[in-house]
C-alpha cells in the first residue's frame, strides 16, 4: 500500500512547520516545498530527526512550474492525500503588490495545479487571516469574481496600503476557495481554508497590532492568541476522516481575536 503523502507549501516556518510536524506524527510522509532554501533545509532535517520521513523542493508559488513540479515529485513518494497552503507574504514585510501576488495570486496557482493534480479522497486546506474578515464588508464587492483572469491585477489597484491590502488578499484567497470548491469536489476532493490571526510566536504581536490598530482596537481584550500549533490543529481536523462532510468552508481559529475588534468597533 502506497504511503499517505502531504505535501506543504511554506512548511519551512509558522504554520506550515507546525501543520506539517502534527500530520508527521499522524503517520504521513512530508513533502515541503519552500522559496526559501536555507530555512527548508534546517525544517527537513529537523522533522527527520523527529522520525519522519521528510523531503523538501526549493519552489515559489508565483512560478506554475515550481508547483507542477512539486506534485509530480510528492507523488513519487506514494498517494497525496493531505495538502496545505501556507505560503504567503506578511502586511509588513514587501510591497502592495508583492502581497496581492502572493497572497492572492500564489493561492490561484496553487489551486490551479491542485485540482488537476489529487484524486479522490484527497483534501486541501488554505491557511488564510482574518483579516479577510475585517476587510470583507468594505471590498468584496470590489474584489469582484476572484476567478477572473484579470483578479489579481484588480485586487492590486484597491489599496496602496500594505496593511489594507494585506486583508484584501486573503479576503480574496478565501472567497477564491469557496468558489473552487466545487471544481474540486468534481474530482472527489474536499478543499477549506483556516482564517487565524498569528503565524508564529516570532509575528504574533505583529499580525495582532495590523490588524486592531486602524480602527483603535485593543489588542489586549483579546481572549486568547493562539499558537502556531493551535491552527496546525485545526488544519488536521480539515484534513481528516472527521470533516469528510466539510468543504468551502472557513474555519476561525483567533483565539476571540475578531470578536474582540469588532465588539471595540
Amino acid at each position: 500500500m502506497a504511503d499517505s503523502v502531504a505535501l506543504v507549501t511554506g512548511g519551512s516556518r509558522g504554520i506550515g512547520f507546525a501543520a506539517a510536524a502534527r500530520l508527521g506524527r499522524s503517520g504521513h510522509s512530508l513533502f515541503l516545498i519552500d522559496n526559501r532554501r536555507e530555512t527548508l533545509a534546517d525544517a527537513v532535517v529537523t522533522l527527520r530527526n523527529r522520525g519522519f520521513r521528510t523531503k523538501g523542493i526549493v519552489g515559489d508559488v508565483l512560478t506554475p512550474a515550481d508547483l507542477i513540479r512539486g506534485f509530480h515529485s510528492a507523488a513519487q513518494a506514494g498517494s497525496v492525500t493531505s495538502v496545505v497552503h501556507a505560503a504567503g507574504a506578511p502586511a509588513n514585510l514587501t510591497s502592495v503588490a508583492n502581497i496581492v501576488r502572493l497572497n492572492f495570486g500564489g493561492t490561484r496557482n496553487f489551486l490551479e495545479e491542485a485540482v488537476k493534480a489529487l484524486t479522490a479522497g484527497a483534501a486541501v486546506v488554505v491557511v488564510s487571516s482574518i483579516a479577510g474578515h475585517l476587510a470583507r464588508k468594505q471590498y468584496l464587492g470590489a474584489i469582484g469574481d476572484p476567478c477572473d483572469a484579470d483578479a489579481v491585477e484588480r485586487v492590486e489597484t484597491l489599496s496602496d496600503d500594505p496593511k489594507v491590502a494585506y486583508g484584501i488578499s486573503k479576503l480574496a484567497a478565501t472567497e477564491l476557495v469557496r468558489r473552487r470548491a466545487l471544481d474540486f469536489g468534481r474530482r472527489g476532493v474536499r478543499v477549506n481554508t483556516v482564517s487565524t490571526n498569528v503565524i508564529d510566536a516570532a509575528s504574533g504581536k505583529v499580525e495582532v497590532d495590523i490588524d486592531f490598530a486602524p480602527d483603535g482596537g485593543d489588542a489586549g481584550t483579546i481572549p486568547h492568541l493562539p499558537e502556531a500549533d493551535h491552527v496546525a490543529a485545526a488544519v488536521e481536523f480539515l484534513l481528516g476522516h472527521d470533516a469528510a462532510s466539510i468543504t468551502g468552508a472557513d474555519l476561525i481559529v483567533d483565539g476571540g481575536c475578531l470578536i474582540a475588534c469588532r465588539l471595540e468597533r
